[in-house]
């Protein structure tokens, strides 16, 4: 087994290039944890816990720091690890950890067990290369380790398989890849899995799912099926026996990886795989027995779905049967006054702005819900409860920006619900989160506690095709206003708690900031808010209508 996190450095020339795969064979895995040894270049650096975990194969990320000189410590539910003035910290069961001040996304969230903290393999390299050096010579990776008598040694390269234990093969690297980064993973074993001859058996479905950056197709064999997968023409051709009638799951339901079944001359079957990724890691799991190839991109990237033929009905007969429905939420309101500043009050240029936004979509054939349409309080849990109690088709939470004194910026902002694209994000993130109550106190630990559970939770989230899809509905939306002229800043994500939860793609406006002087005399301008509010509608109906 061999992990690496770094590569080569070559343009793209192909938007339909698989950039690196690994192709790997099955052998034999010790049940429960076992040893790894890290390398940083070629250079051994000691060995490593590593065990079959929540998120794949994890290793103890505590003992690998302390392999680089890192010394470690637990703080509430935080491990850091630091050497110097530089310090990691990871976050019990978040999807994201923070060196120094830079926020980092992880592959899967750590965990503990076994009173060690386990990451998965590719987020302990890639966050441990911040400490290791960014030189090809420092590339960090971890390779098996093999136990004889007690006694443990690195496997460097093994001089030839062995008939019942294959090694992987070479990982091929296709011309013109931007990055290169590999990792290969065994076979999950099963003690009670049956044991066939290994080869191209018969593809039964192809499933697939999505998330932040990453597509999964999980391909549904025959036990024992390992087919001998290759990279031909820029694409991953895997070939199989037979192919069960009315196979699910071809094409794609991803724009963003593309996949056809083709028949040759001698009647097998194969699946072509093709996308515009950085890297396709490869893995075969047992009873029932499963191929995995997971296809991960440059960040940002969009996964996008695959348009369905069927065109969503905007008119026609009454009510959620005929109609698309859009839950809109002013936010703030009562004795909520949210951000105050050049004698305005957000609460009531949110409320000027969902009003007129209600009755553009009215007159677009919409059927159209407000959380709020007076001047009243509502949680923030009862926001998108109540869109999806409506069950609605999109959710749009409205809301002005604003900064302390002395800072100024200006520009409409549209956010969505992720790990925060920065630091102002996750600072807006933190305000928005707060109740009026817990303000009113003086007292923003609450937010900040609420904001960190969902950073915790976004690894759940990230699996939920939502994501994607408020991710389109933002952009198209953002389209809208720049084609109106309104000032627009950016598309941007945080975990904004009001749209924590929301069954349908969800969006959170945040229409221009009111601490501008220039912008708040727009802001409070009811000409201004029409066309705030017109534009944001045809975004919705381009986005719905698609």
């Amino acid at each position: 087994m061999t992990f690496f996190t770094d590569g080569n450095s070559r343009r793209v020339n192909s938007l339909c290039a698989v950039l690196t795969l690994v192709l790997t064979l099955s052998f034999a895995w010790p049940a429960g944890a076992g040893m790894v040894t890290l390398y940083k270049g070629n250079e051994a650096m000691g060995q490593v816990p590593v065990m079959d975990g929540k998120n794949g194969f994890a290793i103890s990320v505590a003992d690998a720091g302390a392999l680089l000189g890192l010394s470690a410590s637990v703080a509430g539910e935080e491990l850091h690890l630091i050497r110097g003035k530089d310090r990691l910290r990871i976050v019990l069961d978040a999807v994201a950890a923070w060196y120094n001040h830079q926020l980092i996304p992880l592959y899967g969230a750590s965990y503990v067990q076994g009173g060690k903290w386990w990451l998965d393999v590719p987020s302990s390299l890639s966050l441990l290369q911040y400490f290791a050096g960014k030189d090809s010579k420092n590339r960090l990776r971890v390779e098996e380790t093999q136990t004889d008598a007690g006694a443990s040694a690195p496997v460097q390269a093994p001089a030839a398989p062995a008939p019942a234990q294959p090694i992987a093969e070479t990982p091929a690297v296709i011309p013109g890849a931007d990055k290169v980064v590999v990792v290969s993973a065994p076979v999950k074993n099963t003690p009670n899995a049956p044991q066939t001859v290994e080869g191209p058996g018969e593809l039964r479905a192809v499933r697939w799912s999505a998330a932040k950056e990453k597509i999964r197709a999980v391909l549904d064999c025959s036990n024992g099926t390992n087919p001998d997968s290759k990279l031909i023409s820029g694409k991953i051709v895997v070939p199989f026996v037979s192919v069960v009638d009315n196979l699910q799951g071809v094409p794609s339901p991803y724009e963003n990886v593309k996949v056809e079944l083709q028949r040759d001359a001698n009647g097998m079957f194969a699946l072509l795989f093709s996308a515009a990724g950085v890297r396709v890691e490869k893995l075969v799991l047992d009873a029932p027995r499963r191929i995995v190839f997971d296809f991960f991109f440059n960040a940002p990237t969009v996964v996008r779905e695959v348009p369905k033929p069927q065109a969503p009905v905007l008119s026609g007969a009454p009510g959620k049967a005929g109609k698309k429905r859009i839950v809109l939420d002013p936010g703030h309101g009562g004795n909520d006054p949210g951000a105050v500043g050049n004698g305005l009050k957000e609460k009531d240029i949110n409320l000027a702005i969902g009003l007129k936004m209600e009755k553009s979509l009215l007159d677009k054939g919409f059927d159209v819900k407000m959380t709020r349409k007076s001047d009243v309080y509502l949680k923030l849990s009862e926001r998108t409860e109540f869109a999806n109690k409506a069950d609605a088709d999109m959710f749009v939470s409205i809301h002005v920006n604003a900064l302390p004194p002395g800072k100024n910026s200006a520009g409409f902002e549209i956010y969505l619900m992720a790990l925060p694209t920065d630091q102002d994000a996750l600072a807006l993130a933190k305000i928005e989160n707060s109740e009026y109550l817990e303000d009113h106190t003086g007292s923003g630990a609450a937010s900040d506690r609420r904001t960190e559970l969902l950073l915790r939770i976004l690894g759940d989230m990230q699996q939920n095709n939502k994501i994607n899809e408020s991710t389109v509905a933002a952009e198209i939306l953002f389209k809208a206003g720049n084609n109106s002229g309104l000032p627009m800043k950016r598309v941007a994500q945080a975990p904004f708690y009001v749209l924590r939860g929301a069954g349908m793609p969800a969006v959170l406006l945040e229409v221009g900031f009111i601490s501008n002087a220039t912008e708040a005399k727009l802001l409070g301008h009811p000409g201004y808010q029409q066309r705030v509010a017109d534009a944001m509608a045809q975004g919705i109906y381009n986005y719905l209508k698609q």
